[in-house]
């Protein structure tokens, strides 16, 4: 396998994946997942590698994050995000897998769709997904100023500063969808529920700033587990 070049242009040239392809990604993920007690998953492709794993980790699963809605949210009540899109029979079996894993007595593992404000009200301070006609809007999107204090950061920030400069024609569409993802993670408190997702309940230019303290800060040191 290869990454390819046309995510976003932001790579020169394809190169080859650090890892060989392997057929059977739940036997890949065994090893690596053995001492793991509690396991948190980010979806923020089509659902289809995750039905192949998914008997192997769900019993450690503590929560799911999902980038977009879950289809009952859409305005058509239709799988029409990009988690959806190209593999429809994969997501309508994980959203049922999960709904269903909520009934559970435990009640343990926890799913969450994340998505930006997509009504013509905002969400508290954050700027709406669509204006009053419905046409897209890009609020939550790198800008310049942004790009500017990543690349005086440290750790990953420069290097994705770098990779943004390097064409910014490819990111003036784009609302950080899958950095809101991972960013709710680390910051569930400045989202609120809208229907069954999750939105930003702060101003886009905050949630940069957030971004930019999660990519510069020091990673706490994890001890082996033996």
């Amino acid at each position: 396998l290869s990454i390819r070049a046309h995510y976003n242009h932001l790579l020169e040239a394809p190169f080859p994946a650090a890892d060989p392809p392997t057929a059977d990604i739940a036997e890949a993920l065994r090893p690596k997942l053995a001492a793991c007690r509690r396991i948190s998953v980010l979806v923020i492709g089509p659902w289809t590698s995750f039905l192949r794993y998914a008997a192997d980790v769900l019993e450690r699963v503590d929560r799911i994050v999902a980038q977009g809605r879950p289809y009952p949210d859409e305005l058509t009540c239709q799988p029409e995000g990009f988690n959806c899109r190209y593999d429809l029979d994969s997501c309508f079996a994980a959203f049922d897998l999960l709904i269903g894993r909520q009934q559970r007595a435990d009640r343990r593992m926890r799913a969450a769709w994340v998505d930006i404000p997509n009504a013509l009200e905002p969400c508290r301070t954050a700027e709406p997904g669509v204006d009053a006609s419905g046409r897209q809007l890009y609020a939550f999107r790198p800008v310049p100023e942004w790009i500017d204090a990543l690349a005086q950061g440290k750790h990953m920030a420069p290097v994705i500063a770098a990779m943004l400069r390097a064409h910014p024609e490819g990111w003036e569409k784009t609302s950080l969808w899958d950095d809101l993802a991972a960013l709710y993670l680390l910051r569930p408190d400045v989202f609120a529920a809208r229907g069954g997702h999750q939105e930003p309940c702060v101003s886009a230019a905050t949630i940069r700033d957030m971004l930019t303290a999660a990519l510069t800060a020091d990673l706490p040191h994890w001890p082996a587990i033996r």
